[in-house]
């Protein structure tokens, strides 16, 4: 049939060294961005428990808008639109901050809910 590729077992074992390098640049970018965003989320979701109404305000602004904005936006928006008011990011750095950002907010949700 046409147009149905077969395995190519040299052209995995080519890309194979590929394979492995993103395997462990995302391993490292998940690892560095749920750490940071359980410590931003600890914050934040005891801001959310807080009397003070100006951090609940905060907490509560922050954790809705970000769980409410899909995370691929979130992306692009660090990525292409600090830049335009002078943050320049390289990729990996704009990936763990927006990562974390979004993270944070899931993880405030966790820690309000279980305290």
């Amino acid at each position: 049939m046409a147009g149905i590729s077969q395995f190519d077992p040299e052209l995995f074992i080519k890309i194979l060294p590929n394979l492995a390098y993103g395997a462990f640049v995302t391993l490292k970018i998940t690892s560095i961005s749920t750490l940071l965003g359980l410590i931003f989320g600890t914050i934040l979701g005891l801001g959310r428990i807080s009397k003070n109404p100006v951090l609940f305000g905060f907490s509560t602004a922050y954790v809705e808008f970000i769980r409410g904005t899909p995370l691929l936006v979130q992306i692009m928006i660090v990525y292409y639109g600090l830049p335009a008011i002078g943050i320049n990011l390289p990729p990996e750095p704009a990936g763990i901050l927006a990562l974390t950002l979004n993270s944070g907010a899931y993880i405030a949700e966790i820690i309000r809910a279980g305290i």
